[in-house]
């Protein structure tokens, strides 16, 4: 496979589509980052590099109809203030949880869900670009140990954007590989991860959390495994939220981390007995081998009735075959 790498410039560099009197999909690229459009209206900035942010993340999500739907990057007083924290100027984790990302609490013995090792953007693979109501690049990253002198892995991670009615359909598909063999620990901080808009929580706003079984909110979900999972509630009275489905095709099937302060994770590794840093088991990767996981993540603006998340999962499901 051939590599691309997009060199920046001093003037920002913009990709756009136009299809059916629709401006379509727009990226700015930026030093740090991708500023994402659609029909003229903000969607979301991939942030790859950041001073407290140290692994890549979609940030600011904005439904197609201009509805915020991840929490503010960086968080805002008074609007993100998670009530009875006081840590953290009573935000819940202001630099971990940015909106939509793929972290490792525990990978060959370096935590960067909690930002201890960086990840590091090592150019794009296929640099951005848009066709009618698709958009999509891929990047790959190097995952350095703590003290940022070596490398633990590296992935390559594609990206596709999807208008559809209900919205958007972002689709992410990560490759690890490594020169040496590799682990995984089984961390209940693992795998791909949203941080949904303050208004959307369900302790401190409007939401609920949905699995594919109907069970709600974090004293049901948490735990258990899923198909898909939904968190969703209102904004200025307009129905909006974000469904993660697993790939079927991952190693193992996902269990859902869920948190009521407004976070769910899609964990593809084995669930500990009880939490701790250190790993029970150990999911290794051979040298020279792949391991995998996609994702599918629907960004919705609609009201319950209108959304069939069942529908979206086997619509998932039959790309995938």
């Amino acid at each position: 496979m051939s590599i691309i790498v997009v060199c920046f410039a001093a003037t920002p560099a913009v990709f756009a589509s136009e299809a059916d009197g629709e401006t379509g999909f727009s990226f700015e690229q930026r030093e740090d980052s991708l500023f994402i459009t659609l029909d003229g209206r903000p969607l979301a900035t991939y942030l790859f590099r950041h001073d407290k942010l140290t692994r890549p993340a979609f940030v600011n999500v904005h439904t197609p109809g201009g509805i915020q739907v991840t929490r503010n990057f960086p968080p805002r007083l008074p609007e993100d203030r998670d009530p009875g924290y006081s840590s953290e100027g009573g935000i819940i984790h202001p630099a971990m949880h940015p909106g939509i990302w793929i972290g490792f609490g525990h990978l060959h013995g370096q935590d960067y869900w909690r930002l201890k090792a960086r990840v590091e953007h090592d150019g794009f693979v296929q640099p951005p670009q848009a066709d009618g109501s698709r958009a999509s690049f891929a990047v790959r990253n190097r995952y350095l140990t703590g003290d940022g002198q070596s490398e633990v892995c590296r992935d390559v991670t594609r990206y596709e954007l999807q208008r559809k009615p209900y919205g958007l359909l972002l689709l992410v598909e990560a490759e690890f590989r490594s020169d040496q063999d590799f682990y995984s620990g089984d961390q209940e901080e693992s795998g791909l991860a949203v941080r949904v808009a303050s208004p959307l929580r369900v302790t401190g706003g409007n939401g609920a959390i949905v699995n594919d079984r109907g069970e709600r909110n974090g004293a049901e979900v948490w735990g258990k495994e899923a198909r898909w999972v939904d968190y969703s509630g209102t904004i200025n009275g307009q129905q909006v939220g974000v469904m993660v489905v697993p790939s079927p095709a991952n190693s193992r099937p996902c269990w859902i981390h869920a948190r009521d302060y407004g976070l769910v994770v899609c964990n593809p590794f084995p669930r500990q007995p009880k939490e701790r840093r250190e790993p029970y088991v150990r999911t290794w990767v051979k040298q020279g081998a792949a391991f995998r996981l996609a994702y599918a993540i629907a960004i919705h603006e609609s009201a319950p009735a209108e959304l069939d998340c069942n529908q979206v999962f086997e619509e998932y499901l039959r790309e995938q075959l």
